[in-house]
């Protein structure tokens, strides 16, 4: 009997998800399931090279896609649902991992129609939950329908937290035993040893300006505190594709940082702020917690299933909470210095490896007939 052979998608490296979570998670759980011994041979299919990932051994191996890049943003589409099917047969595989459900054509996710058993993480069900702001036109609620419909026949399904779990197994109407909940890992960038001055003090957000980011409630919050005379911080904030951006007065707006670039914005963040709607898991607060910066966080979601006791929460849409919660953590030293020491234990409770331990289990016992 040959070693198990497990293919894992990796393109959301290369794609739309390059600068958002669906990326960091791709790009940890790999590096981290190549630090864990055993014998199965892993290919990870990608567009092109090169690729953001640290030195990998022998059994992982890079297989590549055809891009179809005559085709537009046909091409994507045509790979997944047409090349990845006929390269997972040519290889022979066990199992394939699909690491986000996509609900864009343009970066789809999971083969409607795979020729061997599969294993689905679902971050979230925003669509289902705000489907106005993600799934018109017709066509993305049309896929994305039926990406869940070939979601419930996975072998396996993973989720980030125990709050999209539930979520899943209630919408979807799949099985208990069907879905299992592996929480992210945080990790720090080591080649930025000690926190970062900053020029002028600052707010850090990272999200971007996805919808359920919730930025607008931050800025108005921001503004109440600046109008009142009650901080002389900047508002940073991170996130979305392109380069560099800086808007003009107190608030100043990053995208397409690198690694290292986002590691000195969390160092060097007095302060940072999460409204968020809607989280399925909630990485950057805890990255941010990892770097030692207290957190005011939305209660919502699965933050506080993640953050624990150890951010401030304020609900999302309240702006004069919002602004108060600034306010007290950054003009009292004692609430700050807790919520750092308390968030570094709770960031200290989710490594990489419990990822990529857990994730492999569930690799391993989904080749049995049903999990």
């Amino acid at each position: 009997m040959h070693a198990t052979r497990i293919a894992l998608d990796i393109t959301p490296l290369q794609n739309g998800h390059r600068f958002r979570g669906v990326g960091r998670y791709t790009r940890h759980l790999v590096a981290a399931l190549a630090a864990l011994p055993g014998d199965e041979i892993v290919y990870l299919l990608a567009y092109r090279a090169p690729l953001d990932l640290p030195p990998l051994p022998p059994r992982f191996r890079v297989r590549y896609l055809p891009r179809f890049a005559r085709l537009g943003r046909a091409a994507a589409l045509l790979s997944h649902q047409v090349a990845l099917p006929r390269l997972l047969r040519r290889l022979d595989v066990d199992l394939f991992h699909a690491p986000c459900l996509s609900h864009d054509p343009s970066v789809p996710g999971l083969p409607l129609y795979p020729p061997v058993p599969t294993v689905v993480t679902i971050h979230d069900l925003l669509p289902l939950h705000y489907p106005a702001p993600l799934l018109a036109p017709w066509r993305k609620r049309a896929f994305y329908h039926r990406q869940l419909a070939a979601a419930r026949r996975a072998r396996h399904i993973l989720t980030d937290s125990e709050h999209v779990r539930r979520d899943v197994i209630a919408r979807l109407r799949v099985a208990d035993k069907q879905v299992t909940a592996v929480p992210l890992g945080v990790s720090t960038e080591p080649g930025l040893p000690g926190p970062v001055p900053p020029d002028q003090p600052y707010i850090l957000h990272v999200g971007g300006d996805y919808f359920n980011k919730n930025v607008g409630t931050l800025r108005a919050a921001y503004a109440r505190l600046r109008a009142a005379g009650r901080t002389t911080h900047r508002l940073h904030l991170v996130g979305g594709q392109g380069a560099a951006m800086d808007e003009a007065g107190d608030v100043r707006r990053y995208a397409g940082l690198s690694t290292a670039e986002l590691a000195a914005q969390y160092r060097g963040a007095a302060l940072f702020a999460f409204p968020s709607i809607d989280e399925g898991f909630g990485l950057p607060p805890l990255e941010a917690m990892a770097y030692g910066v207290p957190v005011v966080a939305a209660r919502a979601g699965a933050l506080p299933e993640v953050l624990g006791d150890a951010a401030c929460f304020v609900d999302p849409l309240d702006v004069a909470g919002w602004a108060a919660a600034l306010a007290a953590i950054l003009r009292d030293p004692c609430l700050a210095g807790h919520l750092r020491d308390a968030g570094r234990e709770r960031a200290a409770r989710f490594p990489w490896s419990r990822t990529a331990e857990q994730t492999l289990a569930v690799y391993r016992a989904a080749r049995s007939p049903r999990v």
